[in-house]
């Protein structure tokens, strides 16, 4: 079943940092890079991120850690 998919990077205050997808996908494993940079193409600093996965009523949330 074909679903919308939305991944969000946003950082540890809650502000929106980038969309990574935002698209309707079948089901099965995916590999989404981030470059480490925003919605402008600028990089952002070293920190600890929130990426969020939202597939229909599924959300999910992982912390990721950026090195520099």
């Amino acid at each position: 079943k074909i679903a919308s998919v939305k991944m969000d990077v946003f950082d540890v205050l809650g502000t929106h940092i980038r969309t990574l997808v935002n698209s309707r996908q079948a089901p099965g494993h995916y590999s989404v890079p981030w470059d480490g940079k925003d919605e402008q193409h600028h990089n952002v600093p070293s920190g600890i991120y929130i990426c969020q996965l939202k597939a229909e009523k599924f959300v999910m949330s992982r912390k990721m850690l950026l090195v520099r």
